[in-house]
């Protein structure tokens, strides 16, 4: 299987962009000259709306995976069995987010902002007094996360340029087979 270049890796997404707009682009075009803004300003503040919610229910989804699964596997193994398997959940969960960061630099930036409309909305609770149920638990989840994120960026940091590491490293994360800095 070969690898497919940038550019036509970009290509292809651009075709595939307008085949799924192309109604949405079609009803725009029928559409007398002065609606047309009124309707395209609608959809962007749509858009805006609907992509940091379907990010924070993206960044939150694992976090109670990992906290079901951490209250469903507690009853069959003891606790230090139950929270080795939590923090290897979180382990895997992080480089799993490395990778989005590398390959992705976009989604895991709107990620980025879905946590932190998220601890927006922790901080208000505190304000108000009105706690979420566990969110020191959640909370501490996200800030272990972002520490082992932040972890795998200092460690690329440190390789070095025509390593065959730094080939791996590129291969594993950024899909890419170069032993150059990204």
């Amino acid at each position: 299987m070969t690898r497919l270049s940038r550019a036509e890796r970009l290509k292809r997404r651009q075709e595939y962009f307008e085949k799924v707009f192309e109604p949405y682009y079609k009803f725009i075009e029928s559409l007398p000259e002065w609606q047309r803004g009124l309707a395209t300003s609608l959809f962007m503040l749509a858009s805006l709306i609907a992509i940091p919610t379907v990010v924070s229910l993206a960044a939150v989804g694992p976090i109670l995976v990992l906290t079901a699964g951490y209250i469903g596997v507690s009853r069959y193994l003891s606790p230090e069995w139950a929270q080795l398997l939590v923090v290897l959940g979180i382990l895997l969960l992080g480089t799993i987010l490395y990778g989005v960061r590398c390959r992705y630099p976009g989604w895991y930036g709107a990620l980025e902002m879905a946590v932190g409309f998220f601890f927006a909305a922790f901080a208000i609770n505190q304000v108000l007094g009105k706690p979420m149920p566990n969110d020191g638990a959640i909370f501490a989840t996200l800030a272990a996360l972002y520490v082992i994120v932040r972890g795998y960026d200092n460690i690329y940091k440190a390789l070095k340029v025509g390593e065959e590491r730094t080939r791996r490293w590129n291969l594993l994360f950024f899909a890419t087979d170069t032993t150059a800095k990204l």
